[in-house]
Parts: C-alpha cells; structure tokens; sequence
C-alpha cells in the first residue's frame, strides 16, 4: 500500500474498545511519568512520552485482541513521511486470538502524529509478515477487498518527569558492546552479562519492589499488572559494579554460581573462565581452562554438587576443575540444564532437533524426546498439577510441553510465529516465557497453555537471553543492545501464593 493513501481509510470513533483491538499506551523514562486513560468520544489516543534532553524516548502501545482470529496492525505517520524518529525495526505484527501485545518502540523528541490501523487477518497472515512490504500489501488488499479496517489517531503529547504513576522505565545501553548472554543472581539483586568483544559486565540493579507503584491494565487483559525497565549505565537506580574483558572471543554463555559468589563464563574460543565476585566490588580471576573445540559452549551449575556442565562435559571445582565425565550426545548442544527436582539427571537440546536426558552416574542417556522438526534451542522445567514437565523451543517455531513421567508431549505451542531461541519457566508462579527470534517475548499460562502477552522489543536489538531474577517476579530480557527487567505479578499468581 501506498502510505500516502493511508488517509483514505475511514477512522474509527475514539470508542477504541469497541473494535477488534484494546487500544492503550504508557510511558517509559527513567522517573515517574503520566499515565493517560483510554479517551473518550473523537478524541485521538495519546502517546505519552517523558521529556528527558539529548536521550531515546520510549513509550509503549498495548493492544488487546478480544476476537477468536488473529489481527494484523501497523503503525504510520498521518503526513505520510518517513517514520525515521522512531528507533526500530518495524511497527507492525500481528496479534493472536484473545490476547495481548504490547510494542516497545523509542522516539526521538519530535512533534508527530501517527495512525494505527488493524484488521483481522483471518489464515492468511498466521505468521509474522516477511517485510514492511507485505504488511502494506495485506492492508491494500484489504481495501480492495472492502474488509474492514479500523483507524486510530495516535496523538503524541510529551510528559513532566514528576507527574502521575508509572509502569515502564526505559533507556538506552548503545553505548555499551553487544551483549550475547545473561544471567541473573538467586539471593543478590545482580546480573551478569557477557558481550560480543569479550567482556563480562556485572550489574546491581534496583531491587525495590515496584507493587506500590504499578498501575492495574484493562480488565479485557489476564495481564493484570507489569513493568518493563531497561538499564543505563549512568541510571540512578542501576549500578555498574564491575567490566573486564575476559577473551577476544565473544562470551557465548554466562552463569552465577551462587553459593560460591562465582561467574563462570564460556567464549567462543572454547576456554572457560572462571571468576570470583570480590565483596560485592570486583571480579578476581581464579581459572581458566579449554573445554571444548567448538565455539558454542552452553553452561548449567549444579544446584548441590561442586560440578559444571559444559557441552556434555562435567567438571568438579573441587578437583581443580578436572573433566569427571563425558556425555556423548548424538549431536552439537545448543543449551543443558540440570533438573532442580532431581539432582542426579540433565537434560540438552540437541541441534538435531531431539531432547536428550541424561543422568550423572551414567555414560549412557536415559531417553531421547522426539517431536520437533528442526533444532531445539532452549529448555527448562517446570512443576504443574504436581507433576514435573519440561518446556522446549525450537526453530521450527513451536514451543513443546513434556511430560517426564510418559516421556510424552502433551501440548505444543504454535502461535509463536518465529523460531523460538529461550524459554524459562517462573518458579511459584503460573508463568511461561519465550523468547522468539523476532524480537519478540511472549508469556503464557502454565495452567491451560494459554497465551496471555506478547511483548515486541524491536528497538533493542536481538534477544540474548532470558533469566529470572531473585524473588520470581521478574524476568530480565537481554537483547543486543539493551537490558530490559520485565515484573509479572497478577491476581492468579498471587491468589496461588496465597494458597501454599
């Protein structure tokens, strides 16, 4: 479609409820900003963005689908102008049936106003569009079609630092390397980060809880409350604790190990690194060993023993970090993790799209889950109904849920739209997390499978990793060139908690 054409869509009445998408948008920055309600009448929506000098400002447009079809939206300018003041990748998607979405962008102080448009698109559009392209082609063909397509006026209105309640704080790390994984610390507010140039970087975060200062979503949303934050380097509230460049090769995996106050970090020149957080000030080197000849090196710390995985190698820190057993697995490892439920067993994602599971007094696996169709990338496990699963994700675009005891699966999840490259469980609550190659993190129900929020980080660059932190409630998203913490905390997880 021709943008400049874009006027020739009848816009919606500012009734935006009434359409097959919610319509509702916050603010970010790094202090309390202004939230508006949903307007009333042929008012426009507004856009709040804080008024902060010389920085990216964000702002974030929540969307929920009420309908049982998948609904495709695009944001454009009303002057039919280049969209270059917004730091992003696209400002378009598609929304699954009967839930939420939530797009992160970041805007330069610029007066300018927008359009969101959306229709339902049926089966024509399960996955994500391609390009800008066929997003503009879906919605010229729409027109030609005569299919509905509601128009909504984005006004955007800049706001006070210090007024009204806020729900995201959101800045800019560009000027910090790529980063390519994460970890976040059990006990300590901490999160360690590795980076593409080869260095580690170890943050102190604010640990404060946000409850007080959260405002509730729209009933139309299971969502019912969260936060999104992204660190800055200079940030009142997040600390830089420590940088050291530990390789010339990208840091490919990163762990805490926590009862040590330890990082152990794997780069892609297949060393290991192994250092200690000197109190609460420095990293100290204490090792260095080679483990490997290939430059993926996933890492698990075992929750008891003295003893890291890495690839199918286990080594005892207690023996000099000598190699105590070696798992052939029938192919390369994209991610281990040791089940927390039974100490003596593992599991790893295989590059051949199997799952295998291993335990630790045996050379030989205890059974291989087949059922994907292409590379697994990430597991994890996660207890329901007082039995023990285990969520996967792969690039065939699907997330699996097994259950360990038929060695079965039981569900697959195939609204995702993209290859699916990390996903965690949230231990004491009714949460799963993916994490989608599109930039994309979506959230769901440990419960019914159900998907209840998807959130779109385009401005931050790749997803690197996903981590919970200390308490369970909050996730913290590494993307290329952001660190964004992402609080969950709704009335049926609360409601759960309660009931223990």
């Amino acid at each position: 479609m021709d943008i400049n054409n874009q006027n020739n869509y009848p816009e919606e009445s500012g009734h935006h409820s009434d359409s097959s998408l919610y319509y509702m948008t916050r603010p970010g920055g790094n202090n309390i900003d202004k939230v508006r309600n949903l307007p009333d009448g042929h008012n426009p929506l507004e856009m709040w963005f804080a008024r902060e000098p010389n920085k990216s400002i964000p702002c974030s447009l929540h969307l929920t689908n009420n309908i049982d079809q998948n609904v495709a939206f695009r944001l454009i300018e009303k002057s039919g102008t280049s969209m270059g003041h917004f730091k992003y990748e696209q400002l378009y998607g598609i929304v699954p049936p009967r839930s939420s979405y939530t797009l992160v962008m970041k805007k330069e102080q610029a007066s300018l106003g927008l359009v969101i448009q959306s229709s339902t698109s049926g089966d024509r559009y399960k996955m994500l569009f391609k390009d800008q392209s066929k997003c503009d082609d879906f919605f010229s063909e729409a027109k030609e079609m005569g299919d509905l397509v509601h128009q909504v006026a984005l006004k955007t209105v800049y706001s006070p630092l210090q007024i009204g309640l806020t729900t995201s704080e959101i800045i800019s790390t560009e000027d910090i390397s790529i980063s390519t994984s994460i970890d976040g610390h059990p006990t300590e507010p901490w999160i360690i980060t590795g980076h593409r140039d080869g260095r580690v970087f170890w943050w102190k975060y604010d640990s404060k809880s946000i409850n007080q200062r959260q405002i509730r979503a729209s009933s139309a949303s299971a969502w019912t409350s969260w936060m999104h934050r992204v660190f800055h380097p200079k940030s009142s509230t997040q600390e830089l604790m420590d940088s050291l460049k530990i390789s010339e090769q990208p840091v490919s995996s990163i762990k805490f190990i926590a009862r040590k106050q330890w990082i152990v970090a794997g780069a892609d020149d297949g060393i290991v690194y192994v250092y200690k957080c000197v109190s609460g000030t420095h990293m100290k080197k204490i090792k260095s060993f080679h483990a490997d000849f290939r430059y993926i090196i996933p890492l698990a710390v075992h929750p008891i023993q003295p003893c890291v995985l890495s690839s199918g190698k286990l080594w005892d820190w207690n023996k000099a970090w000598k190699c105590t057993r070696t798992f052939a697995t029938s192919s390369v490892i994209f991610q281990v993790m040791f089940n927390q439920e039974d100490t003596n067993s593992f599991a790893a994602a295989l590059q051949d799209g199997t799952i295998e599971v291993w335990s630790l007094d045996s050379p030989v696996r205890n059974y291989t889950l087949s059922g994907h169709l292409d590379q697994v990338n990430c597991l994890d496990f996660f207890r329901r109904d007082n039995r023990q699963y285990l969520i996967t994700g792969s690039n065939d675009c699907t997330a699996k849920i097994w259950d360990l005891q038929k060695m079965a699966c039981i569900h697959t999840v195939e609204a995702i739209m993209s290859p699916v490259i990390f996903a965690i469980s949230l231990p004491g609550r009714p949460y799963l997390v993916t994490a989608s190659k599109h930039r994309t993190v979506q959230v769901w129900s440990s419960t019914d499978f159900r998907l209840v929020r998807t959130v779109n980080l385009q401005a931050g660059g790749p997803v690197r990793g996903l981590v919970c932190l200390m308490g369970s409630r909050r996730v913290a998203i590494g993307q290329s060139n952001s660190l964004s913490i992402m609080e969950i905390d709704d009335e049926e997880a609360v409601a759960s908690e309660g009931n223990k």
